[in-house]
């Protein structure tokens, strides 16, 4: 009976960490988006770069102090770095030069939502995110216990499997950003299939699968080459799908004021699903 109030709890932080992650995500995008209307996918990509740092990072900084110091020590660091933070960003707000205010009258459209999931071209977004959002988060959980049940593998030997994808993701996602901005920005159908199409490829090399059977010697390098092509599909599916959905739902709903807060919602809430 001890252990409830502490599920309870981690449960409810949790779910509070959750909600807070999308408002964060919704609310970074959005004045990205507003702060450079021409450089949308390489902020994105950018914003993708530093959430990848921290994904790297945090658990290696966590796996150093948490033998070390306990669990309790970490609640309380992690407690108080966002504390931190909350202060800088109230901080930042109060000082910046934020009352700009636009002479354009626009209408907000109530069902806008609704219309942007009835828009087939624009649904198609919607259903290359949850699936980048699928392949990513089925394999990550699962494959860490698995390397350890199956073949007796140390948790740093399934840290490098999970940063190569992270890496990976880290390196091409600003690449991406870049390409899709500049050079490649109406071949969205064609970026979008061929990461689709490394994802599913990289299921062939993740444990199990017919690569890897029980007497597979390299079954290690194998699944970081399918974290690798996970990470690189990912980058192909996501960075340039926030933008290409951004840049039609402006085209198909002009003079609608809230196109940018409705196409973030959806294309979190899309990833989040997945």
């Amino acid at each position: 009976m001890s252990r409830i109030p502490f599920l309870t709890f981690t449960l409810l932080f949790a779910s509070i960490q959750a909600y807070c992650e999308t408002m964060i995500f919704l609310s970074v995008n959005l004045i990205m988006w507003e702060t450079f209307p021409d450089k949308q996918s390489r902020m994105f990509a950018l914003q993708e770069l530093a959430i990848s740092i921290g994904y790297v990072s945090g658990p290696s900084i966590c796996a150093i102090l948490y033998p070390r110091l306990g669990f309790l020590f970490m609640y309380i660091l992690v407690g108080i770095l966002g504390l931190l933070v909350t202060l800088v960003i109230l901080v930042t707000l109060i000082f910046s030069n934020s009352t700009e205010t636009s002479n354009v009258r626009e209408r907000a459209d109530p069902w806008l939502i609704l219309r942007i999931i009835l828009s087939p071209s624009l649904c198609l977004h919607l259903v290359v995110t949850f699936l980048t959002a699928f392949f990513f988060n089925y394999f990550y959980p699962v494959i860490g216990p698995y390397l350890i049940s199956r073949y007796h593998v140390t948790v740093s030997t399934v840290g490098w499997v999970l940063m190569s994808g992270e890496l990976a993701y880290m390196v091409c996602s600003v690449a991406m950003g870049y390409l899709y901005d500049t050079h490649i920005k109406s071949l969205y159908i064609v970026v979008a299939a061929f990461g689709l199409f490394l994802q599913a490829l990289a299921i062939l090399f993740y444990p199990p699968s017919f690569l890897l059977s029980h007497r597979h010697e390299n079954y290690i390098p194998v699944s970081i080459l399918g974290s690798v092509l996970n990470g690189l599909g990912i980058a192909f599916c996501f960075i340039p799908t926030m933008t290409s959905l951004l840049i039609k739902a402006e085209n198909k709903f002009q003079g609608v004021s809230n196109v940018e807060p409705s196409v973030a919602g959806l294309f979190t809430g899309a990833y989040y699903t997945g």
